[in-house]
């Protein structure tokens, strides 16, 4: 029975490695995320500036997130992402909301009916300009998915802004060579 559950394990992580590109063995790294963080001043339309590869934005540009607190449930943010896939707008809304009062910026995001909720970490925001974002989940403590995401309020970053960007997050150990440029231009 042991030898069958650990052969299905096995399968099972060398599909999600050849699926997710940004997989890789271990546990998932700390890192910090902002003490001080307002949900509040965070909502509104961020645009994707750079990201990790991943199979669900893979081939997407113009892509952006709209982040708004929902009325109805005050504790609760409702997402969502919109992107140009294959010249058609593809819209994706979600729900997202913090576990821990005392972890502000750590929050649980679940989108397009997907009743999993992945972590969404504000390591950093300025909240007119930019802001850093890191999610990891793992399997068992022997695998994990990792993405970050680079946001902005306008479509581009300053290349000094981003510079500094890509350098804290690699004081946090996260490899900011894998980050890939999304294509904000000639985007409606």
């Amino acid at each position: 029975m042991f030898k069958q559950t650990l052969l299905i394990a096995v399968i099972v992580i060398s599909l999600l490695y050849t699926t997710f590109v940004s997989a890789d063995w271990g546990k998932c790294q700390k890192v910090s995320t902002m003490q001080e963080f307002n949900l509040a001043k965070y909502m509104g339309l961020w645009y994707e500036i750079a990201r990790f590869d991943n199979i669900m934005e893979r081939g997407g540009v113009c892509i952006q997130a709209n982040y708004t607190i929902n009325p109805k449930e005050p504790s609760q943010v409702l997402v969502s992402n919109s992107e140009i896939y294959d010249g058609n707008l593809t819209t994706v809304t979600g729900v997202g909301y913090c576990p821990d009062d005392k972890e502000p910026a750590k929050l649980l995001v679940s989108v397009g009916g997907n009743p999993f909720y992945a972590p969404y970490w504000v390591i950093d925001t300025d909240y007119n300009n930019y802001a850093m974002v890191f999610s990891c989940f793992s399997v068992l403590g022997v695998y994990h998915y990792e993405i970050s995401w680079i946001l902005g309020r306008q479509r581009q970053l300053p290349q000094q802004t981003l510079s500094n960007i890509m350098v804290a997050f690699r004081k946090q150990g996260i490899d900011s060579s894998r980050f890939i440029l999304t294509k904000q231009v000639g985007c409606k």
